[in-house]
């Protein structure tokens, strides 16, 4: 398993590090912790404290992998977990940009990060390159709510309104984190008909084959998918909510509106969003 864990520093960004490394505490993994810069990181501290011979590029660069080997450290003496390789890796790029590459190139199976920042300004951009990884890459992206503590998952609520069908490839890492506790999954499907459709019946039967772990289908009426998902989830003691975000689908759509970056980032169960090349 290779896991991107992108890092901003800040508080919230250790919490979904620390859920990752929790998570998947008795597998093999390589971490890759994982921070980009952007134009603003040139800030008056690193300059300031830069020697003469070093450009303004190289001094922001430096702290930054600093902080970086700083970061790895503190997990490995903090986990001391012999199956978990740290690795460090900063990028001057555009964000989204710099995660394909690194989904590219390190065959990157998932992607955990936090909705928040350190600030206001990085609430406001790390909650939005969420977003951009959620639409923009072709890897699952578990977003982590702030300050939520690990617990094991034992139950993950999978939301579906059936107008796509699905691939094997897609339910990979949903399947590989449901064996790692043996967890039960719950499909939620979103009605907005008194009775499923034939093409409903269809995609009903293909997530029957392809969830490798028990799981049983609840039907739910609502307007609104926030509302009404959260008002289900309130009635139940899930441990993940997980959605497919294909092409042309209610989740793709979903993900384009105007106010999801605020949905996601009042969040209180971690959510797994899955994704596959071509999906």
């Amino acid at each position: 398993m290779r896991v991107l864990l992108p890092t901003d520093f800040s508080k919230n960004a250790k919490y979904a590090i620390d859920y990752a490394v929790k998570m998947f505490e008795d597998q093999t993994v390589d971490f890759y912790l994982w921070n980009v810069l952007r134009a603003s990181a040139y800030v008056t501290d690193d300059i300031m404290s830069a020697e003469a011979t070093f450009t303004v590029y190289e001094a922001v660069t430096k702290s930054s992998k600093d902080a970086l080997e700083g970061l790895k450290e503190d997990l490995k003496i903090e986990y001391n977990n012999q199956k978990h390789t740290f690795h460090t890796v900063m990028d001057y790029d555009n964000f989204v940009d710099s995660a394909n590459q690194m989904i590219e190139k390190e065959n990157i199976d998932l992607i955990v990060m936090s909705t928040k920042g350190a600030n206001n300004l990085e609430k406001a951009i790390f909650g939005s390159n969420t977003l951009r990884l959620i639409q923009r890459t072709d890897c699952p992206v578990m977003v982590v709510p702030e300050s939520y503590a690990y617990r094991p998952i034992k139950k993950i609520a999978f939301t579906s309104k059936y107008d796509a069908s699905y691939t094997k490839k897609e339910f990979e890492m949903l399947n590989a984190l449901a064996h790692l506790e043996n967890a039960k999954v719950d499909v939620i499907h979103l009605m907005e008909t008194v009775s499923l459709s034939d093409s409903e019946l269809q995609v009903q039967s293909q997530l029957d084959e392809m969830i490798e772990v028990p799981h049983e289908f609840s039907n739910v009426e609502g307007d609104n998918y926030f509302d009404t998902i959260h008002n289900y989830i309130e009635l139940k003691n899930y441990d993940l909510i997980c959605v497919a975000n294909k092409k042309h689908s209610f989740f793709e759509r979903l993900f384009n509106l105007h106010n999801v970056e605020l949905e996601l980032e009042n969040l209180y169960l971690p959510l797994l969003v899955l994704k596959a090349p071509n999906s």
